[in-house]
């Protein structure tokens, strides 16, 4: 079990460094440097190249990647230059709603699916089996962003019980985590649901 985890653990981590030099790539491929993007369309090149030296941006690619992978090692994300704020300070809140969202749809998820799966098994075959076999190809076959067009039509703008936006500014509201849960629900229990099926039967 224990180098299971060990293999997965190291996968996980070599996958995220791969995405990680993978975007830094395509950012610098990206067009507009980031000197145009901070300092405006209006500025002089002069003014671009001087603030480009001035935050280590003239610096080979390899350098400037090792660097910002030796401090994000040591939780230093450097600043946003957009919110100018270190982005420790934007990603922690948003990273512990996502988790909290994450938490929300498994406990909605897991007991709903198992309860499913057991019931389409111990009856396979019947009309309860068809039912829910029914229903888990019609939600699994309407990808995320459809099905939460759908609902929010439906909740936000034609009944007004639900916000449409789910900004968790203001700290937690369970209304914002309505909508997000039910499309994430809607489109992954059908997975546990088929699993607890064929184990039943």
């Amino acid at each position: 079990m224990l180098l299971f985890l060990s293999k997965r653990l190291v996968a996980m981590l070599l996958t995220m460094l791969a995405v990680s030099l993978l975007v830094f790539v395509v950012l610098e491929l990206s067009p507009g440097s980031v000197a145009t993007k901070v300092l405006g369309p209006y500025s002089s090149p002069a003014q671009r190249q001087l603030w480009l030296a001035q935050h280590g941006y003239t610096a080979p690619l390899a350098t400037r990647y090792l660097a910002w992978l030796g401090k994000v090692a040591t939780g230093n994300f450097g600043d946003s230059t957009r919110f100018k704020v270190p982005v420790r300070a934007i990603l922690w809140p948003r990273l512990a709603n996502t988790a909290l969202l994450g938490l929300t749809t498994f406990t909605v998820m897991v007991p709903l699916s198992l309860t499913l799966g057991v019931l389409a098994g111990m009856r396979a075959g019947s009309a309860y089996d068809r039912l829910i076999s029914l229903i888990s190809i019609l939600t699994t076959s309407v990808p995320e962003f459809a099905s939460a067009v759908v609902l929010s039509a439906l909740f936000v703008f034609g009944l007004a019980w639900l916000p449409g936006t789910s900004s968790m500014a203001d700290g937690f509201t369970w209304q914002e985590l309505v909508l997000p849960t039910a499309v994430l629900v809607l489109y992954d229990f059908v997975y546990v649901t088929r699993m607890t099926r064929a184990s039943m039967v």
